[in-house]
């Protein structure tokens, strides 16, 4: 029986990152009754967010995840000062256990998650437990995924090349319309223009009022065009 003049003990903090809701609300429905508080982000970008601003105690991450991978995220994760010490977790179906433990995250847990273990597999982490892959696997390991990284670079500056060249093409396209778009009002506009001076000057006839004022009004609107 917990003693009633002690402090009541601060409840572990987990961020789960994961985009799929059911998979969040299983996690949670799971911890919270056994005394977790649990934090949600649905996608990696989110999660770097929130784990920066909120301090977990510890991080559950899927692989698959929109935008950056579960991988990428981890060691993104790793490089912010206050998160290099916070346990990472993977929980995921589609993922390697020795890649996920080489870039740094300190466990490896397999959906679908075993209700009755689960919150005992956190806290045992909470308390220090660290999972390890051998030297040589850890080497090769970081050697194709920093290939992978290279790869997906060169894919993207790619994707960017592209994407200029297509807007480079849609301003010049932009341009050439605007010149000729210039050319086709200025074309029957400058003869307007010529005449209404003519017959605003008197040198066509003389004018009435009425007529002078309705001149006014299309050289205003031939200015304006």
């Amino acid at each position: 029986m917990a003693d009633p003049a002690l402090p009541p003990q601060p409840q572990p903090r987990i961020l789960y990152i994961e985009d799929n809701p059911e998979s969040r609300a299983l996690v949670r429905s799971v911890l919270e009754p056994r005394g977790f508080d649990v934090l949600e982000a649905s996608d990696g970008i989110a999660g770097i967010d929130l784990a920066i601003s909120a301090h977990p105690d510890l991080i559950l991450c899927d692989i698959q995840l929109p935008g950056i991978d579960g991988y990428e995220t981890a060691t993104r994760l790793r490089s912010y000062k206050g998160l290099d010490g916070c346990p990472i977790v993977v929980l995921t179906s589609h993922g390697d256990r020795g890649l996920s433990l080489s870039i740094g995250c300190d466990g490896y847990i397999e959906k679908p998650i075993d209700v009755e273990k689960f919150p005992q597999q956190l806290r045992a982490f909470l308390k220090g437990k660290r999972e390890k892959v051998r030297g040589p696997e850890e080497r090769r390991y970081l050697r194709e995924y920093s290939q992978s990284l290279v790869e997906r670079l060169e894919a993207t500056v790619r994707e960017l090349t592209a994407a200029n060249i297509r807007l480079r093409a849609a301003a010049r396209s932009k341009n050439e319309f605007m010149q000729n778009l210039s050319h086709e009002m200025a074309t029957p506009l400058t003869p307007i223009v010529g005449y209404l001076k003519i017959l605003r000057s008197g040198k066509a006839g003389e004018l009435s009022d009425q007529q002078q004022k309705i001149l006014e009004s299309v050289a205003m609107a031939s200015d304006r065009l």
